[in-house]
């Protein structure tokens, strides 16, 4: 999977809600989504974490954006994650949203994190609906964003979401930001094991921001970090980063997980 959109913006001094550039510089989103790619990412998500208007219209012009820079690794294409934050808005705002990344050719859909369990359960219910009546069958992933005793904002422990969103048949299941990837380790091979077949996602964020903004894991610490996560239980595993990661933490990434082969792509 690919890294962190805002980091690579604020990086050029942009502030302000990231999606509106779907609109107004789409070829500045399509640069780093082509940055991403060149890195090696194989999974793409798309710039709609947060709509604050025209919630359609910025769905559609993400995946758009994102769908045409997918096709520069060839005929094995980019997947595109329609990525959907999981913030509290309205049912109809999800299902406009789910409309617009679908109309814009997006491949799967992802919400992510996840920190209440009522704005997750309306965010899916709402892309069930959405699915069902455009005759839609995409893989939908889940990821949620814990505390260090791993629960959600909300209270409930990861075990808890996850069972309780099983009901929307969801493809994965997964963590991203939080607390860094050294942090996350144990929680992730706990993840392995609850999740049994299902695969698992993990984006982890390069540590918590220090006083000067910076991010203390290095790219390759970080990527052993995720290496590591792969003990025990063997299981099909998406792997990237979430804030304060950028191409070089995907490359490294990349490097690290040479060794390995995917023997399909959904």
């Amino acid at each position: 999977m690919d890294g962190a959109m805002g980091t690579l913006l604020r990086r050029q001094g942009f502030s302000g809600n990231s999606c509106e550039l779907n609109l107004t510089d789409p070829e500045l989103v399509g640069q780093i989504h082509s940055s991403y790619i060149r890195s090696g990412a194989e999974l793409i998500e798309t710039n709609t974490f947060s709509l604050p208007s025209n919630v359609y219209e910025l769905s559609r012009r993400g995946a758009e954006i994102a769908r045409k820079a997918a096709k520069e690794r060839g005929p094995e294409r980019a997947i595109v994650a329609g990525c959907i934050g999981a913030c509290n808005q309205t049912s109809s705002a999800f299902k406009l949203q789910a409309e617009g990344l679908l109309d814009g050719g997006a491949d799967v859909l992802l919400v992510e994190s996840i920190y209440d369990l009522q704005i997750a359960e309306r965010a899916l219910g709402a892309i069930a609906e959405v699915l069902k009546r455009k005759g839609e069958d995409i893989p939908v992933m889940a990821s949620a964003t814990i505390d260090r005793e791993g629960k959600i904002l909300s209270g409930e422990d990861f075990r808890t979401v996850f069972r309780k969103l099983e009901k929307f048949g969801i493809f994965s299941l997964g963590f991203n930001c939080s607390f860094g990837a050294e942090a996350m380790i144990p929680f992730a091979v706990s993840l392995k094991e609850f999740a049994g077949s299902i695969p698992v996602s993990i984006c982890p964020s390069a540590g918590l921001p220090e006083d000067a903004g910076l991010y203390p894991e290095g790219p390759e610490f970080w990527a052993s970090c995720i290496q590591r996560m792969l003990s025990g239980k063997q299981q099909p595993l998406f792997a990237g980063g979430c804030c304060g990661t950028t191409p070089e933490y995907i490359k490294a990434l990349k490097d690290t997980f040479k060794q390995y082969e995917c023997s399909h792509r959904p």
